[in-house]
């Protein structure tokens, strides 16, 4: 028996997106995925310098911005047929980590784990954490109101199964909180040498326009070191978690390989040991510059 399957929209991914599936007798036989928003920035970028592409191409998304200002620079390097010295490089690469960290926290915590955590259970929390009494408060509050979706973004939610544990729901729902200031935290990282964040304004072919200083170096190894603590007790330990408690689902999907838990190398706190100060050659670099 023959049946199509619609996942319209699919949820969780900037802009709006579709999945159609064709089943006959069990097995898929044919899928189709389409993008269902026209976002227009090829448009937006026809005619304009190419220095505005780094500005604008990040602007694609909130979440994942310097990958995609990146790709713009690199582009140009390419064009112009000129690298960034090691400086840059490094600079580039730690905002870059540090916009990886950042949006596997969210998707982690803010956009996946509530299908996996029961939320529900902070609703008979009977401990003594400030933020998870202050939680079930407005849990309660947002219930007795007349709100159209209260308690939102943690209510309404899909009828399914979800974690049974209920030590391991409380503290993922700590976690969750933990993670909001934990990503803050990882957008101050990239603002370190980005001049801001989630839109950093320093991309340029051939580098940066900001500067390398001890004191930048010392306070993005202090917000490594703060931010690899919360990786090391709660996001790795939550994430295995959860992948045990739906081992089933693993073993049929076998892309769950990319779902396996990141971890921030400390090597990167030694990133700041460089041998110049410049950041960026300009884009009027010599073409007769030695490339790296």
């Amino acid at each position: 028996m023959s049946r199509k399957i619609e996942i319209d929209p699919l949820t969780r991914l900037e802009g709006h997106y579709a999945i159609r599936l064709e089943v006959d007798s069990g097995r898929v036989v044919n899928a189709f995925s389409s993008g269902e928003m026209f976002r227009g920035f090829e448009v937006l970028l026809r005619g304009r310098s190419p220095l505005d592409a780094q500005q604008i191409t990040q602007r694609i998304c909130g979440v994942c911005p310097i990958s995609h200002g990146m790709a713009s620079v690199f582009a140009q390097e390419e064009a112009y047929n000129i690298r960034p010295p090691r400086n840059g490089r490094l600079m580039r690469n730690l905002m870059l980590a540090a916009n990886y960290i950042q949006s596997h926290i969210i998707h982690f915590y803010q956009l996946s784990a509530l299908d996996f955590i029961d939320i529900t259970a902070v609703k008979d929390y009977s401990g003594h954490d400030p933020a998870l009494t202050d939680l079930r408060e407005w849990v309660k509050a947002e219930l007795a109101s007349n709100t159209i979706q209260p308690a939102a973004p943690f209510l309404p939610r899909y009828a399914g199964r979800y974690v049974e544990d209920k030590d391991l729901n409380l503290g993922a729902l700590r976690h969750y909180l933990d993670a909001l200031e934990m990503r803050a935290l990882a957008h101050r990282m990239v603002a370190v040498f980005g001049g801001k964040a989630p839109h950093a304004a320093t991309l340029v072919p051939g580098g940066l326009t900001e500067r390398v200083t001890a004191r930048k170096i010392a306070a993005l190894s202090a917000m490594i070191q703060k931010i690899q603590a919360f990786i090391d007790t709660a996001y790795l330990p939550d994430v295995l978690a959860v992948a045990r408690a739906f081992r089933n689902t693993l073993k049929w999907d076998q892309a769950a390989g990319t779902f396996w838990p990141m971890a921030f190398s400390r090597k990167a706190t030694r990133a700041g040991t460089i041998f110049s100060r410049a950041a960026s050659f300009g884009t009027a670099a010599s073409r007769t510059w030695t490339r790296p």
